[in-house]
């Protein structure tokens, strides 16, 4: 359902998607359209060769708007998705919501082999585009196939942004027992610098049970405040 036409200012949306169908590579184009700031060639070599099947609603006008949705796949797990998209801000698209993810098997939708599934929910407030940045106020993994190991229990609260995290991870699985509160900056500033500053917690992790090394005692724990940099050349002080 269409209103407010035709002044744009006017314009309300109220749209109802049913057993609708497509591909990654159609969905770039859709979001594309939306926000033309959004990589579309990225977002179309996601799962290839997968059909996603989706029943939502988008309701709003096209600067801010609801859209609720559940996308699954034939073989890839299930997505649902609640979130309150602002299209107002410069070549980029504003979302503040919760996803649930059901099994996404990461490994097949990235083409990243050690990847398995993923079942997790979260809580999102972030900027997608330009300037990509993400506020997880709190997303709780249940499970995290990595190397032929899942992961369980795992929480992480923190801010996400291009290359930057600034948070904490904490995990409780039996072989992975660890917590981690800090920030790791994975790209270069502005001196030519990529800092890590943490505390790091590991009261136990079994690097045999996590499918790294072949020997059947390989574990060890260890207490860790770090502030770290490293220079461009590699150096590290």
């Amino acid at each position: 359902r269409v209103k407010g036409l035709p002044e744009p200012e006017s314009l309300l949306l109220d749209v109802n998607f049913k057993k609708c169908q497509t591909t990654a590579s159609d969905l770039a184009l859709f979001l594309n359209t939306l926000n033309p700031s959004l990589d579309k060639e990225s977002i179309g070599r996601l799962a290839p060769g997968e059909t996603v099947f989706f029943n939502g609603s988008l309701s709003g006008n096209p600067e801010k708007f609801v859209a609720l949705g559940h996308l699954s796949t034939t073989s890839m797990g299930n997505v649902h998705l609640e979130f309150l998209c602002d299209n107002t801000i410069d070549e980029s698209m504003g979302l503040r919501g919760n996803i649930l993810v059901d099994k996404l098997d990461l490994g097949g939708i990235l083409c990243m082999p050690d990847m398995g599934e993923l079942s997790c929910d979260a809580s999102l407030d972030g900027v997608l585009g330009k300037a990509t940045s993400f506020d997880i106020d709190s997303m709780k993994i249940a499970s995290f196939n990595f190397n032929g190991y899942d992961y369980k229990d795992i929480i992480v609260d923190g801010l996400l942004t291009d290359n930057k995290f600034d948070g904490s991870i904490s995990c409780a699985d039996p072989n992975l027992d660890f917590s981690f509160k800090g920030l790791a900056n994975f790209s270069q500033d502005s001196n030519n610098v990529a800092r890590y500053k943490f505390n790091l917690n590991v009261r136990n992790i079994n690097l045999h049970a996590l499918n790294f090394d072949k020997r059947e005692i390989s574990s060890f724990a260890l207490r860790s405040n770090a502030d770290i940099v490293v220079s461009a050349d590699g150096n590290i002080r």
